[in-house]
């Protein structure tokens, strides 16, 4: 047999065996490995849950704060509904309800107000995108002096839905729970100026795989506050 027709029929079977092993290269795993939730998402999530911007934490607390000095200013034992329509812009929007009750000491003086807030919130950013169901229990005092600041405890629970923003193919769903205890806020700013919020995360990748992460949240004053995760990471927040 001349070479030249052996090569020739040799040449067939090796343009297949390429063409297939191309093929095989860019086919999409039907099977990919569930997506793992970072400490770095649970992080961004729970920003988003706390900075004022887009409803957060933060704005809670500022906002009952703000109610709590109308409604304490109406007597005793008041008790209000309000509620708060809220677009900051074209990407986050919420809607809450309030329900306001204030309680006197023996000089019928307002000692504690009592905030359930309640609502929807949306959150869209370059790293996040979220649609959540809220319920925060405020519980305010230090109307009686002028000048210490007001100190609150509270019980905060977000739930909702998530999708990273560079991440078009899965999201997760989850749990933020928020527990603080002491927190100060200035009277004059309404600022948050110092208190600690233990938190815990926990939900799973729509693809299937779990998650939990846990730690807390140290306000500094001056609109700061670091995020601590228990046995990994700090995360620094500014608004």
């Amino acid at each position: 047999m001349p070479i030249q027709q052996y090569f020739s029929r040799l040449k067939f079977p090796f343009i297949l065996i390429a063409m297939l092993s191309v093929f095989s290269a860019c086919q999409v795993d039907e099977n990919p490995e569930p997506t793992q939730i970072l400490e770095a998402d649970v992080a961004i999530a729970i920003e988003g849950a706390i900075l004022p911007n887009s409803g957060g934490l933060v704005s809670q607390i500022q906002s009952t704060v703000f109610k709590g000095i109308s409604v304490t200013a109406l007597g005793c034992n008041v008790l209000k509904d309000s509620t708060l329509n809220q677009v900051t812009d074209s990407r986050n929007s919420y809607s809450y309800t309030w329900v306001l009750e204030n309680k006197c000491d023996l000089d019928k003086f307002p000692f504690e107000l009592t905030s359930i807030l309640k609502g929807n919130r949306r959150y869209l950013s370059a790293q996040l995108s979220a649609n959540e169901k809220i319920e925060t229990t405020i519980y305010l005092s230090g109307f009686r002096n002028p000048v210490n600041p007001f100190n609150l405890s509270f019980i905060s629970e977000t739930e909702g839905s998530y999708r990273a923003g560079n991440d078009i193919f899965d999201g997760y769903v989850g749990k933020i729970s928020f527990v603080g205890i002491d927190i100060n806020v200035d009277k004059i700013s309404q600022e948050i100026s110092s208190g600690s919020v233990n938190f815990l995360f926990s939900g799973a990748a729509i693809s299937g795989r779990f998650f939990n992460y846990n730690g807390r949240i140290n306000f500094e004053g001056n609109k700061r506050a670091t995020i601590v995760f228990t046995n990994g990471g700090n995360y620094a927040l500014n608004w």
